[in-house]
């Protein structure tokens, strides 16, 4: 049981680290945005999150056991082939949806979310921000996979130390992109 925890901990961990960062990022908004920011945040993020889980979640999740019966059986250029093939794949999909979603932002938010209290300004607050959370479309997927790759090799440890390292890198950038940039 101990070795099973022993081996399962990382692997929580590290999927846990997208999801700490969106948390973190709530907060971090919360505390440091002006009145209406962390909702327009939240509201973007929800729609950013729509391709990824349609592109890099569905790719990643497809590929992962083939992966790992490709490591296991130690046919590691199988494996690099495999998440090579899935690497451009998901760059396929990925660059497509975030163009689209940078050059639609405002009409996607308008007619998912404008109307009632949520007016003008709120439609173009969060379709700025989404815009910018759009960009992370292809990253996300990108670190995705190889997170998986790495898991699927018995690696536990390197996908844990590259996510600490990426959630270090999000809170300063937060902060200098908000404080110094003054971005909303």
């Amino acid at each position: 049981a101990w070795t099973v925890l022993r081996r399962s901990a990382p692997l929580a961990l590290g999927a846990a680290v997208y999801q700490i960062n969106v948390m973190i990022d709530g907060l971090m908004a919360e505390g440091l945005l002006p009145d209406g920011g962390p909702t327009c945040y939240y509201y973007a993020g929800r729609l950013q999150q729509f391709p990824v889980a349609m592109v890099a979640v569905a790719a990643t999740s497809a590929v992962f056991p083939l992966l790992q019966a490709h490591a296991q059986g130690r046919d590691f250029m199988a494996t690099r082939k495999l998440h090579d093939r899935t690497q451009r794949a998901i760059a396929f999909w990925a660059l497509p949806a975030t163009c689209g979603l940078w050059i639609l932002a405002e009409p996607v938010v308008s007619g998912c979310l404008g109307g009632g209290e949520f007016g003008p300004e709120g439609v173009a607050r969060t379709s700025e921000a989404l815009r910018l959370l759009a960009l992370t479309i292809l990253p996300v997927g990108a670190s995705g996979l190889l997170a998986r790759t790495y898991y699927s090799m018995g690696d536990m440890k390197t996908p844990v130390r590259i996510s600490s390292v990426m959630l270090i890198a999000n809170v300063v950038l937060n902060v200098v992109f908000i404080r110094n940039f003054g971005m909303d």
